[in-house]
């Protein structure tokens, strides 16, 4: 639970909306001085001074007229304390006091979530609606509650239920969006979240999530635009520093990409995922001596993390440092079998060193573990090429054409595949179909080309001779320098 979302729940608690003049009014009646104390207390806890808070409700506590507020209160400076057990003591004597106070049951089942006693926190809240059936907070608790153990279905509906209590709720309206995400009802969490900005213009939280979503869309401006809201409402959050950073990395803008980073580690503590992905961003812009600086500190910071062990490693191996890359990935895979990026990267260094058939081994491991990573088909064929099994490498080359039918260097492969086999007609196809999914592929182009030229030797048809000459001619006119087949064409 976040310590400005602990504020709001002191903001609610509140009975009496005093000023520091009205408590020392309300002191001097006889009758009020407990209750007067625990609104002083949560004046202090608002002003951010918890000590003086705890003693101003503590010295509630020990007066003759105690009142279940003051216990209530101290509950939730010891929850923004992370001292649970003590919060839960609180609640527990709130509750001796008044065993028909909704709000005490409600915060013990707060405590409750925190200790991940959800059962028990889901008797307290279930306690709480018998004694106020339309308490949105204890709808919106419960649903909290929900969420934390990935029950993302029912959890939406205590959402929903929260805001059809009180059409005001805007917390619960958050949620829903973030269960809408988990659920991956996307639209409907960006719905949720622009209604919350349109009214409430400070709520930083909902403007990071959209440009979250935005980011997931990969429509980077726009994720970018609304990051930019949300870090300017609250500098403080480390995950929007990232964002922003990550955002210019896609939009290929260096030095603001770095400059984010540079900031968050100035306004934030300095953690395990900004250094991470600091570390990504400066692999992207191929500063890999400066990225494995930022690995080598994420792993002094947890040790027992793959990411930084993997991303370490990655850095070696575009370094060509193969001995190093070998034992990064080796330590990733003891904390994690099945970590893809380990096995890949050791099969690509198994290619580049030209044992294919290990290769073949780790590149299967992934598809074994990732069924998604369908490039790895293509990766597989042009190792069994290499390794001179023909009748594998067809196979894993038709499945890459399958699994990855919108993929240009699919087809380039599988034609030159088809090329060394002397097959031009289906070299020829294949590289027709490369040319209407991208038709400025350089490589695709002169081979085009050179298929052509290859079947207009054999006499097959003068179209042929047509087309490699109109094929030339366009890479000459876009891309001088680029044409390859210079000899041939004068053939």
């Amino acid at each position: 639970m976040s310590f400005e979302f602990l504020k709001k729940i002191i903001e609610r608690i509140k009975k009496l909306d005093f000023d520091v003049n009205d408590y020392k009014k309300v002191v001097q009646n006889p009758y009020m001085p407990a209750i007067a104390y625990v609104n002083w207390g949560i004046y202090f806890a608002e002003c951010g001074n918890f000590e003086e808070a705890e003693r101003k409700l503590v010295s509630s506590t020990l007066m003759a007229h105690q009142t279940p507020e003051a216990y209530i209160n101290l509950g939730v400076l010891k929850l923004i304390e992370r001292k649970y057990e003590e919060a839960k003591e609180f609640y527990i004597k709130a509750l001796r006091l008044d065993n028909n106070s909704a709000k005490a049951y409600c915060f013990l089942g707060n405590v409750l979530i925190e200790m991940k006693d959800y059962n028990a926190a889901e008797k307290n809240f279930i306690q709480a609606l018998k004694i106020e059936p339309n308490n949105s907070d204890v709808v919106l608790n419960w649903g909290i509650s929900l969420m934390r153990q990935k029950k993302f279905p029912q959890a939406k509906e205590k959402f929903q239920r929260a805001c059809k209590s009180n059409s005001s709720n805007f917390t619960a309206l958050y949620f829903l969006g973030l269960v809408d995400i988990e659920l991956e009802d996307i639209e409907k969490a960006k719905e949720k979240f622009k209604t919350i900005t349109s009214i409430a213009t400070n709520h930083y939280e909902s403007f990071y999530y959209l440009a979250y979503i935005y980011f997931r869309e990969n429509d980077y401006t726009e994720s970018l635009s609304y990051a930019l809201k949300s870090i300017k409402i609250y500098p403080k959050k480390i995950e929007t520093y990232m964002l922003i950073a990550e955002n210019y990395m896609n939009l290929n803008n260096e030095s603001e990409c770095f400059k984010y980073y540079e900031l968050g580690q100035q306004e934030c503590n300095t953690t395990y995922y900004l250094l991470i992905s600091w570390g990504i961003s400066l692999q992207t812009f191929w500063h890999y001596e400066e990225s494995k600086e930022k690995f080598q500190k994420a792993i002094e910071i947890d040790g027992e993390n793959e990411l930084g062990f993997a991303y370490l490693g990655i850095s070696y191996y575009k370094l060509k440092d193969y001995d190093n890359a070998t034992i990064f990935m080796q330590k990733t895979l003891e904390l994690s079998p099945q970590n893809t990026s380990a096995l890949d990267c050791l099969g690509q260094i198994s290619f580049d060193q030209k044992d294919y058939k290990e290769a073949i081994k780790y590149f299967s491991l992934v598809l074994k573990y990732s069924a998604k990573i369908v490039g790895n088909y293509r990766k597989i064929a042009n190792a069994y090429l290499l390794d001179g099994n023909t009748p594998k490498a067809r196979e894993y080359y038709q499945k890459a054409v399958e699994y990855q039918p919108e993929t240009v260097q699919v087809y380039i492969d599988y034609a030159k595949f088809l090329l060394e086999l002397n097959d031009y007609e289906q070299a020829l196809k294949k590289l027709q179909t490369a040319y209407k999914i991208d038709d400025k592929n350089l490589e695709c182009l002169n081979l085009l080309f050179y298929v052509n030229y290859l079947l207009a030797k054999k006499n097959i048809s003068d179209y042929n001779v047509e087309r490699a000459m109109e094929i030339a001619q366009k890479i000459e006119k876009d891309y001088p320098d680029s044409f390859k087949y210079i000899e041939e064409k004068k053939n």
